[in-house]
């Protein structure tokens, strides 16, 4: 067991199993995102001036620091032609699925 497994366990008893599936959601939602945007070669400003959304729009969402709106989720989703595929679990690439 390493520091991290030792450190989930010690933060799913402390804010609880529900809370901490939320926090994972959340990491490879934002993952997915940046892994997208970086696979089509865009800033965080190119991606913000083709949603038309501040910068800090999508550094904020990209740092966690505050969840798209469904129609702001759509248009980055559109934008870099991929859909988000929340399993919450990790697979690495399969997690992200790109639109045919």
């Amino acid at each position: 067991m390493n520091m991290q497994d030792d450190f989930g366990k010690w933060l799913t008893k402390v804010i609880g199993e529900d809370e901490m599936k939320k926090l994972e959601h959340r990491a490879i939602f934002r993952a997915q995102m940046i892994k997208g945007r970086h696979d089509c070669q865009m800033s965080q400003q190119d991606l913000a001036n083709k949603i038309n959304v501040a910068k800090s729009t999508i550094a904020r969402i990209e740092a966690g620091k505050m969840s798209p709106t469904t129609k702001t989720l759509q248009k980055i989703a559109d934008t870099l032609h991929v859909s988000f595929v929340i399993t919450g679990r990790q697979q690495g690439d399969q997690d992200y699925t790109v639109k045919p």
